[in-house]
Parts: C-alpha cells; structure tokens; sequence
C-alpha cells in the first residue's frame, strides 16, 4: 500500500565511531539477542496503524546503490487518551539512494551518522536499556485428535482344501495350507503442533536498492521504526 504515510518513533545509528567501520544500532540488536523493544508514544491518537521497522546494511555504502534496506511491517492498534495524529511520508519517499545516510561510507573514524527518513516526532523516547529487553515469547503446543481412519475388519480365512484322492497310478499329492491374509491397522500419528496468534499480515512499501557486489564479513546497520495510520 504505497498510500500509507509514516511518522518516525524510535531511531538508532552510530553509537561509536572513534574507529571505522565503528558500532552501530545493528550491533547492539545483535548483542541483545536480536530483540528490541520500541516504546509508542502516549500522545499517539488511538487507532488502526502499520509498524515499519527497517535496518540498513551499510558495508557497501559508500557508492550509489550500495546500501541495502530490509524493511518489516505489521499491523498495529494503538489504545489509550492520545490525540495526536503527526503528519506523515510516503514509504516511497523516506529516502532516496543519494541521501545522506544511505550514500554514507562507513570505513572512516566518524563522530556522527544521519540516519535516514524523517524526524522522530514529538514525544518520541528511546528505550536506553536494551540489554535485558527480549521478551521470550511463550505457548503451550496442543495435540490434534488425529484423523487416522479406523483399521479395516480382517478378511476370514478360506476353508481348507481336501486333497484329490490317488488315482490308479497314484502321483504325489501337494496340498496347501489354507491361505490366510492379515492386513496391518492403518494408524496415522500427528505430530503436536504449537499454537501461535499472529498479527494479520500487513504490506509496506519497501525500497530496496540493489546489492552490491562488494562483500565484507561484517555488515555494519543501523535501524529506524516509524509507523503509518490505517485510514478507511
């Protein structure tokens, strides 16, 4: 849905840079066992939203088209007493591939990094302890019922045969144990399976500029959110 607009939450990037390619948000998620977590602002209207999070892999930066963007939405409702409805862009206009932030290389000692998209609103706070802040998520699988059908009834065995009486010139008689077929019940198992709630899916714009073929072992990211009105 390239009508949604956005409004900029919670950002991070550089976090030091006394030598290149420094630390970045993207290196403190990965520290805090790819968890974060964002705190909506009380002032926020109540209502239907998009949440956008987004992590740009800067490693190839510094030459147009370098940067990589892997964006992430999901459905959102906002509740409480808030009334402001901040204004808005459009994920396709959040940046383009000449923007500071997104041409940017990383490879130098630096003091600052803009991150891109627009400005955090007013009442935007970041959540500074993050070491601790993963919420484990938590379910009880259930078992199915099964949809095994049930064994099928076993077939009677046939009457034995009498063997032929001799004849004149008496040959050997061959006579055969009464044929008997036993067919094995069919029994399906089902696995357990974890029961889940998900939020419904969501789509987004997402920008994402073609790779580079430069390769470094260690991507240096940073990561903004911003969210998007659901309007009827």
């Amino acid at each position: 849905m390239t009508s949604l607009e956005f409004f900029k939450i919670s950002e991070v990037g550089l976090v030091d840079g006394a030598s290149g390619p420094g630390t970045y948000g993207s290196d403190l998620l990965i520290a805090n066992g790819n968890g974060w977590m964002v705190k909506i602002p009380d002032n926020i209207a109540p209502g239907q939203y998009v949440l956008r999070h987004e992590i740009i892999a800067l490693h190839s930066g510094g030459q147009e088209n370098g940067a990589q963007n892997y964006p992430q939405c999901i459905n959102l409702e906002i509740t409480g007493s808030g009334s402001e409805t901040p204004a808005g862009v459009r994920g396709t206009e959040l940046y383009s591939a000449s923007d500071d932030g997104i041409l940017f290389n990383i490879y130098t000692p630096l003091d600052s990094y803009p991150v891109p998209g627009p400005a955090l609103i007013a009442g935007a706070s970041p959540i500074t302890e993050q070491s601790a802040s993963a919420a484990a998520s938590t379910g009880t699988p259930t078992t199915g019922a099964g949809s095994g059908s049930p064994p099928p009834a076993p077939t009677d065995a046939p009457a034995p045969t009498s063997a032929p009486a001799p004849t004149s010139a008496p040959a050997p008689s061959s006579s055969s144990a009464p044929a008997t077929t036993a067919i094995a019940p069919s029994t399906t198992s089902v696995a357990p399976q974890p029961t889940s709630t998900a939020a419904p899916p969501a789509t987004c714009a997402a920008k994402k500029s073609k790779r580079s073929k430069k390769v470094r072992r260690h991507a240096r990211d940073v990561k903004s959110r911003n969210v998007a009105p659901i309007r009827a």
